[in-house]
C-alpha cells in the first residue's frame, strides 16, 4: 500500500499529539477545567476528555472552536504544534517562518489567515 493511503500518517499523529498538548496548556494556563471548556464551545464534557486524551481527532475547525475560547490565538497553537513536530527532526524553514512571523502579522490578517485554515480543513 502506498504511503500517503495510510491513514493517520505517522506526521499527522504526531502533530495531531502536538495540538493536544497545547490546548491543554492553554485551558490550564487560562485557569480552565476541560468541562467549562467544553461546555463553552458546545461540546460534552466527555468529547473534550477524549480530544484531550487522543482517543478523538477533531477536525480543524472544531479545534480552532476549542482556543477561541481560551486566551491562546489558535493560529499560534497551530503553529507551535507544527513547529515542535518538525523540530523532532529539524525544524523546515517554513515552521520557523511560520513562528517568527505569526505574531507580528496586524489581527485583521491573522483572522484571514485563520478563515482560509477553517475553509480549507472543512473541504478536506
Amino acid at each position: 500500500m502506498s504511503r500517503w493511503l495510510d491513514y493517520p500518517r505517522p506526521e499527522e499523529v504526531a502533530l495531531d499529539r502536538e495540538l493536544r498538548r497545547e490546548l491543554v496548556r492553554a485551558r490550564t494556563a487560562d485557569g480552565l477545567t476541560r468541562d467549562c471548556l467544553a461546555n463553552a464551545a458546545g461540546l460534552t464534557p466527555y468529547l473534550a476528555a477524549t480530544v484531550e486524551d487522543g482517543s478523538t481527532r477533531l477536525p480543524t475547525s472544531r479545534m480552532i472552536r476549542l482556543f477561541d475560547h481560551t486566551s491562546t490565538d489558535p493560529l499560534t497553537a497551530f503553529a507551535h504544534a507544527l513547529a515542535a513536530t518538525t523540530a523532532l527532526d529539524q525544524p523546515t524553514p517554513e515552521s520557523v517562518l511560520l513562528l517568527t512571523n505569526h505574531n507580528r502579522l496586524p489581527q485583521q490578517v491573522r483572522e484571514r489567515v485563520r478563515d482560509l485554515v477553517v475553509s480549507v480543513a472543512a473541504r478536506a
